[in-house]
């Protein structure tokens, strides 16, 4: 509400500009005037009882609840801005997540280079709906954090709401560090680094959670089916219900995503945790039934959009469901998310524009991101995680395999034409001896101090003298300009491997096609078939066709991801 009080001074043109802008921001605003002058109808000052942060952490509340219908849960390697960008473009309102940006790492090292690398967003396609994810144990660490994304933010980017992770199973993060799911043992501790977080960004963002519905200590009693079989279910849920109330008791965090699984700690990989516990989706629909004032989103073994449209038609209390694996393994099966889930016509609300219709516009906008990257960065060290991002959206298609292998090599060309323009400057001399060979050699005098220092000029003869004249060369060897673009490159790979049937199919087809796809498996498995979906054969130790992936990924796909 914004009231609007009339003591003795006439309003500046420029007050009056800014409040009118912040009318504009609000899409449901109530305004009052209290006169002072005895029943006059002038008004003398305007004044702005509701913060202009209060404005922006109600306008991103509602983009949180709204597009909260389908969530990319956050994965650590995986959800960063290149496969965001590919989301987007493929959905308008599918609400992404990045990855767990851990407060510690952030500041050990706070060069701009490093911000930009876990805050950053596209230059070119703007992110839309989307969360940052925090983890740490720290109060004053997550504060300082949220503070830094929040100083970040005004010049570079732009968050729906920001996360705090109390679900990663990893030994890395919740045995030693000590967050993540480890996090749900004391509850009212999570609450200070709620308020902590709260603190650091002004309280402009609306505050999350991501958590498991329990824990099991490896430490104090080895986890089995059996012995957790034998636990009282209902004990579990008042377990988890006194962390929920506990975090939301202050009223900071009303939006809470929830695996359906227990977190087993104490050695337990997150691919065992995500295997061996069993879902548990009734404690996420009892939450919801018993605090109606409270979203919930149910994450956890959801695989595919029609398995996630099947989840939210058939409990309508439900804020949203969350995907991890089955988008990042098929992102393209999710494309018609804006019309089923969303109810939203083709046009794309955050560009302005029509959202690309099938793969090959993807292809053709996301390499201007791709593009516009490497002009930045140095390919030899970003293009790997640039060919990544759009790896799998050919999933399931004839000569995907190929696609994939043909990516490899795109992402390896940098560092092998730099290390071939090397090999070309350091050709043989007029000996016919490399003349790197001929220049330095180790000295035998000092061979037994290794390392660099043994590396000597070796004959005065060489034309390469010095170690200022081997920087000259790399300088001048570490990169063709006349090289053809990565867009260009990504395009020719793709029109090699799919026909135009494929590159032009629109969403539409794609998703019947995926029906048609699980309906064929749900008769298979009538008939005794054993039937994995692309995203668990892609983490499946078994699955040859799929050991190998993109940017060098091996079987275990996911053994590092948080979803």
């Amino acid at each position: 509400m914004l009231a609007c009080l009339t003591p003795k001074r006439m309003i500046h043109r420029w007050q009056f500009f800014i409040a009118f802008l912040l009318l504009l921001q609000c899409p449901i605003t109530t305004l009052a005037f209290v006169d002072y002058s005895g029943g006059s109808r002038r008004f003398e000052r305007l004044q702005l009882c509701a913060t202009y942060s209060e404005l922006l952490s109600d306008k991103n509340d509602l983009l949180l609840n709204k597009h909260s219908r389908l969530c990319l849960a956050p994965m650590m390697d995986y959800t960063n801005h290149h496969f965001r960008t590919i989301m987007r473009l493929i959905s308008s309102n599918i609400l992404t997540c990045t990855e767990m940006v851990a407060a510690d790492d952030l500041l050990s090292n706070k060069s701009n280079s490093n911000i930009h690398h876990l805050f950053g967003q596209s230059a070119t396609i703007p992110e839309g709906p989307s969360v940052l994810q925090l983890g740490g144990n720290d109060a004053s660490q997550l504060y300082n954090c949220a503070k830094i994304y929040h100083d970040y933010s005004q010049r570079n980017c732009e968050y729906t709401a920001i996360n705090l992770n109390c679900g990663c199973p990893s030994p890395s993060v919740s045995g030693k560090r000590c967050f993540g799911a480890a996090l749900m043992r004391d509850p009212k501790h999570v609450s200070k680094l709620i308020r902590a977080i709260n603190d650091g960004v002004e309280s402009t963002l609306p505050v999350s959670v991501k958590c498991r519905i329990g824990l099991w200590d490896n430490n104090e009693t080895p986890f089995s089916r059996q012995a957790y079989d034998s636990t009282s279910d209902e004990k579990e849920y008042q377990r988890l219900k006194e962390f929920i109330e506990i975090i939301a008791n202050d009223g900071i965090v009303t939006n809470f995503q929830i695996h359906a699984r227990i977190a087993v700690l104490g050695g337990s990989s997150p691919a065992d945790n995500r295997r061996i516990p069993p879902l548990k989706y009734e404690y996420v629909h009892r939450l919801v039934r018993d605090y109606p004032e409270l979203k919930f989103v149910l994450n956890g073994g959801i695989h595919s959009l029609p398995q996630a449209k099947d989840i939210l038609d058939e409990n309508n209390g439900l804020t949203g469901v969350m995907v991890g694996r089955g988008l990042v393994a098929d992102p393209w099966s999710f494309a018609m998310a804006d019309e089923l889930i969303y109810g939203d016509a083709n046009d794309d609300k955050v560009q302005h524009q029509p959202l690309c219709t099938n793969r090959r516009e993807i292809l053709e906008e996301y390499g201007r991101h791709a593009d516009h990257k490497e002009l930045q960065n140095n390919p030899v060290s970003i293009r790997r995680t640039l060919t990544q991002a759009c790896a799998h959206l050919f999933a399931g298609e004839r000569n995907a395999k190929q696609f994939r292998k043909e990516l490899d090599e795109i992402a390896n060309r940098p560092e092998r034409l730099e290390r071939e323009a090397r090999a070309k400057v350091w050709s043989s001399s007029d000996k016919g001896e490399s003349t790197l060979a001929s220049a330095f050699a180790v000295s035998s005098s000092n061979s037994s101090s290794g390392g660099w220092n043994n590396i000597q000029p070796a004959e005065a003869s060489t034309s390469v003298s010095s170690w200022d004249d081997i920087q000259a060369i790399d300088d001048n060897t570490k990169w063709d300009e006349n090289e053809p673009p990565l867009s260009e490159l990504i395009l020719e790979a793709a029109h090699r491997n799919f026909g135009d049937e494929v590159l032009s199919s629109s969403r539409q087809e794609s998703y019947d096609k995926k029906v048609w796809e699980e309906e064929e498996g749900r008769r298979r498995m009538s008939k005794g078939d054993v039937i994995m979906s692309i995203a668990e054969k892609s983490s499946s130790n078994n699955d040859k066709d799929n050991s190998k992936v993109s940017g060098g990924v091996v079987d275990g796909w996911f053994n590092n991801g948080l979803n």
